[in-house]
């Protein structure tokens, strides 16, 4: 897909990029994009607008690995608009956000919008599904260059709002490669009062794998883990009700494979890089079409396998865009070990400290005699850092710490829980 788009796009038209979740959109545009910028050019050139802050981190944390001559800044929602403020002053050439965001910036006019030329609308049909129609339409409007706008979305869009005042738009349909994913479907039906227990039991048939946990309310994906918890399943939960880094945490304990069962809302469905979920389960059916298929975009990914189960009380009922197999639960004898083997630590210093991978790994292996292979994933953001570690070196190295620095920083080392 990727390929085929690069080779054919017409950096004179709109583009549409309609593809399957986890097909690689995010680089085609980031690509697009970076063949348009100028390194002569001292100012805001793009935009890019994401529907949750989740997405916007991911897509800087891609355009950041990329390691290009053009700076970005990354705002949204919940993040401290005044530390915004600051690194816009440097006019990035690259902005990254959400709608209410950006919009809020330009407002305030702390965003220059004077040369940007190039504008994605990443998930454009979520944005809108979600309320963002009139952000999006107050920063169209207030950009004052002809636009190129190149949106995407892993669902048909069959309609264009006239805010967009697109022109001789060039559309890449991929949408029927969605068949071709290495995906099983499976019915699993089930009692109100049976539907927790039974939960459980799947979990314990299919093993202790990185798997998400849909339900469509935030109360429910407390009980959800609460219960799971109290069975001596480790998981974590991630919905709107919780603040930035609460957030944070949730999807870094998920995605460094510390935890591996997350219990989530659809926030979850958009916005989550780890290409090795095995198992997606809908402990309550999504509310529509487009949810059900952002669900499941989050496994068979990277051309893995992937295995999607519905929880359903009443098969009779079952939406005509849901089409899987009826699963019976059965044990395979074995017990399976749900112990954590690793746990993930907050460092409450990142890159304004100028903390780097390097600096972590060292730091470990000189207060706990780790090997660098024994450290896993580790994620520094501005003003924290996250790794994760094997779960009997953790109570170590927190205590530990209190004697010693990074960059000669003194910093505080928490277990998450």
């Amino acid at each position: 897909m990727q390929e085929t788009v690069l080779q054919e796009i017409d950096s004179k038209r709109d583009i549409t990029l309609l593809s399957p979740t986890g097909t690689g959109k995010t680089l085609v545009f980031i690509l697009k994009i970076l063949s348009e910028m100028d390194q002569n050019i001292h100012g805001t050139q793009a935009l890019i607008i994401t529907p949750t802050r989740e997405l916007a981190l991911q897509i800087e944390t891609v355009f950041r690995i990329m390691k290009t001559n053009f700076t970005v800044v990354c705002c949204y929602g919940g993040n401290s608009f005044q530390s915004e403020k600051n690194k816009l002053k440097g006019n990035p050439a690259l902005i990254i956000g959400t709608p209410g965001r950006i919009s809020d910036h330009i407002f305030r006019k702390t965003i220059n919008t004077d040369i940007i030329n190039n504008v994605v609308l990443d998930e454009f049909d979520k944005s809108l599904e979600i309320g963002f129609e009139e952000e999006m339409k107050f920063i169209i409007e207030s950009l004052t260059l002809n636009i190129s706008i190149f949106l995407t979305s892993a669902t048909a869009l069959n309609t264009y709002p006239d805010f967009l005042k697109l022109k001789n738009i060039q559309v890449f349909n991929f949408l029927k490669d969605s068949v071709n994913l290495k995906i099983e479907y499976f019915l699993l039906q089930s009692t109100p009062t049976e539907k927790l227990e039974n939960l459980l039991a799947l979990i314990q048939s299919i093993g202790n794998s990185p798997t998400l946990i849909f339900c469509n309310q935030k109360e429910i994906t407390e009980t959800v883990a609460d219960y799971l918890l109290k069975n001596n399943i480790n998981n974590t939960v991630l919905h709107g009700g919780f603040e930035q880094d609460d957030r944070e945490k949730a999807l870094m304990q998920f995605q460094n494979g510390s935890v591996n069962y997350l219990v989530a809302t659809d926030l979850a469905s958009r916005g989550i890089d780890k290409s090795d979920i095995e198992t997606v389960i809908h402990y309550q059916l999504p509310i529509s079409e487009d949810s059900y298929i952002h669900r499941n975009g989050r496994t068979g990914r990277a051309e893995k396998t992937g295995k999607v189960f519905l929880m359903v009380e009443n098969t009779k009922n079952i939406p005509s865009y849901i089409n899987a197999e009826p699963f019976q639960i059965k044990s395979s004898g074995k017990k399976v070990d749900f112990k954590p083997t690793s746990c993930t630590l907050y460092i409450s210093g990142g890159k304004r400290d100028k903390i780097n991978k390097g600096d972590i790994v060292g730091f470990l292996i000189k207060i706990c005699d780790l090997k660098s292979e024994d450290i896993g994933q580790i994620t520094v953001k501005d003003k924290a850092s996250y790794v994760a570690v094997p779960i009997h070196s953790a109570k170590t190295i927190i205590d530990k710490s209190n004697t010693e620095r990074i960059k000669n920083k003194k910093v505080k080392i928490e277990a998450i829980k």
